[in-house]
C-alpha cells in the first residue's frame, strides 16, 4: 500500500498542473463571469436571459438547462483532461529521458500501470464530482439572490451528467490506453488517423461492394454528442425533483461491446507497454 501511495504521489507531483485543469479554467470563468455581470448589470441592466426567465412557461426549462450546460461543460473539460493526461502519464518519462530510472525501482510493472489509471480516471472523475456539486451550489445562491429556486432542477440537472461521464471515460479511456502503449509521441493524433482511415476504407468497400464496416469515428462522436441528443429529449418536460439519471440512455448493447472490447485493449496494452523498449 505504502509502495502505491507513493506511485500516486509522483503521478500527482509531476501532473498536477494538468490534472487541475478544469479546476483552473472553472475558477476563471466565475472571475471573469463575475466581473462582467456586476460591470453589465450596472451599466445595462439586468441581462436578457433573467428577464426571459421571469415567464413561469419559460423558467424551469431555462433553470434545468443552465445548470445542465454548465455542469456538461465542466465534463467536457474533463473527460478532454483526462484524455490529455492519459498520453502524458504513460509516456512523460520517456520523452524526458528518465523511464529506465522508474521502471527499474523495485515496484512491479502492474502497480505502476494501476497508478496511472487511478490517478488519470479515478482523480479526474473526483475532482469533477467536487467541481459539479460546488457549481451547483454557486449557481444556486446566485440564482436564489435573483429570486429563482434551482435547487431542485439544478440538482436534477447536475446528476444526469454523472451518467455521461462515466461512459466516456469507461468508453475512450482504454482505447486511447492502448494507443498510447502502441505509440509514445503523438498517440491521439494517430489513433484519430487510424480510425479515419479505417472508416475511408469502410466507405470505399460501401461505395465499391456494398460491404458494410463499423465506423470507429461514428462511435466517438455518438458518444461525445450523447448529452445533446438528452437535453433534446428533456427540453419538452422537465421532471422536479432527483428523477432518474436515465443510465438506459448510455449503456445500450453498443457500449456493452465496446466495454467488453475495451477490456481486452486494457489487457493488451499491459503486455505491450511491458516488452517495448525502455529509453
Amino acid at each position: 500500500m505504502q509502495q502505491f501511495k507513493a506511485l500516486l504521489i509522483k503521478e500527482w507531483n509531476t501532473h498536477r498542473k494538468s490534472f487541475l485543469t478544469p479546476t483552473w479554467v472553472l475558477m476563471t470563468i466565475y472571475i471573469l463571469g463575475l466581473v462582467t455581470f456586476v460591470y453589465g448589470s450596472i451599466r445595462y441592466g439586468l441581462p436578457s436571459i433573467v428577464q426571459t426567465m421571469d415567464a413561469p412557461e419559460n423558467k424551469e426549462i431555462a433553470l434545468w438547462i443552465l445548470h445542465y450546460a454548465a455542469t456538461i461543460f465542466i465534463a467536457g473539460i474533463s473527460i478532454l483532461t483526462t484524455l490529455v493526461l492519459t498520453e502524458a502519464t504513460l509516456n512523460h518519462d520517456y520523452i524526458k529521458r528518465c523511464e529506465i530510472f522508474h521502471l527499474s525501482q523495485p515496484v512491479s510493472l502492474k502497480k505502476i500501470l494501476a497508478a496511472k489509471a487511478i490517478f488519470v480516471s479515478v482523480g479526474i472523475f473526483l475532482q469533477y464530482l467536487v467541481l459539479m456539486l460546488v457549481n451547483y451550489l454557486v449557481m444556486s445562491v446566485g440564482m436564489a439572490i435573483l429570486g429563482f429556486n434551482s435547487y431542485s432542477l439544478g440538482f436534477n440537472a447536475v446528476l444526469y451528467t454523472i451518467p455521461y461521464i462515466i461512459t466516456s471515460m469507461l468508453m475512450l479511456i482504454p482505447t486511447l490506453w492502448f494507443f498510447t502503449c502502441v505509440f509514445r509521441k503523438n498517440s491521439f493524433i494517430k489513433m484519430i488517423l487510424f480510425f479515419v482511415i479505417f472508416d475511408v476504407v469502410g466507405l470505399i468497400l460501401k461505395i465499391s461492394w456494398g460491404v458494410k464496416l463499423y465506423s470507429l469515428t461514428g462511435f466517438w462522436s455518438r458518444v461525445v454528442m450523447t448529452p445533446f441528443n438528452l437535453i433534446i429529449r428533456r427540453f419538452a418536460a422537465v421532471e422536479v425533483g432527483v428523477g432518474n439519471m436515465n443510465w438506459d440512455f448510455y449503456w445500450t448493447q453498443e457500449n456493452w461491446i465496446w466495454l467488453g472490447l475495451n477490456i481486452v485493449l486494457v489487457v493488451a496494452s499491459y503486455f505491450i507497454y511491458k516488452r517495448r523498449n525502455i529509453s
